[in-house]
């Protein structure tokens, strides 16, 4: 299981303006039919899940972005804590300013990554009503949506280079090779070359310290072979 940023969003997000958000901001171009708005190289579908409502949506993007990438993927998750809505994509500088404009969007809550202790690096209330489908707002709120959208920039190159600093390092830990002696005695304790081993390695330190790299190569060597 990877590392990932948690993004949390208030509860009358809708997955398809979520998705045209994302898209604007990974810098896929918008397409306008008549008052509806589209972003090209969006693409949603419900993951299949075995019932008849999904709890998870696949959300891929694909085209020209900002990072230089052509293909990004990430998951909505309708059943967020307390309610809310829920986009875990992994954790890198692409996907953290991506959410952090996101949150500044819609308003939430960021995790940078989800296998910290933090429980917020990153908040914003809502400034505008999300809820496009309010029967008391009518076709104001949806019309008002579309134009927000219309007036998003795509995440700058100087944001990505600031999200750089909140990313966990992942750099994996190269052991380092069991020793000799350790393989002996994994396989029954001191053998008699071993033994052999230690008594002329003391008689090389006492005669010139210098040797011992030497000596120790040439013996793993023969051990090796």
């Amino acid at each position: 299981m990877g590392v990932n940023v948690h993004t949390k969003l208030p509860a009358d997000v809708r997955l398809e303006d979520a998705a045209d958000v994302i898209g604007i901001l990974a810098g896929l171009p918008i397409i306008n039919d008549a008052s509806y708005l589209r972003v090209d190289g969006v693409k949603v579908q419900g993951a299949a899940n075995g019932t008849a409502m999904p709890q998870i949506a696949e959300m891929y993007f694909r085209g020209a972005m900002v990072d230089g990438e052509i293909d990004h993927f990430g998951l909505w998750h309708f059943e967020g804590p307390g309610g809310t809505r829920s986009f875990n994509p992994a954790s890198t500088p692409f996907w953290i300013a991506i959410c952090r404009r996101l949150v500044d969007f819609f308003g939430g809550e960021l995790v940078y990554y989800d296998i910290s202790d933090s429980l917020c690096d990153y908040r914003k209330i809502p400034r505008f009503s999300n809820d496009v489908e309010d029967h008391y707002g009518g076709d104001d709120l949806f019309f008002r949506m579309q134009e927000r959208k219309r007036n998003l920039k795509p995440i700058t190159l100087e944001e990505l280079a600031d999200a750089e600093d909140n990313v966990i390092e992942k750099n994996p830990i190269i052991p380092a090779p069991i020793p000799a002696f350790e393989i002996e005695r994994m396989n029954g304790g001191l053998t008699p070359s071993a033994a052999s081993h230690i008594n002329a390695l003391s008689t090389v330190l006492n005669a010139d310290p210098s040797l011992l790299d030497a000596f120790n190569e040439g013996f793993n060597e023969q051990m090796n072979s």
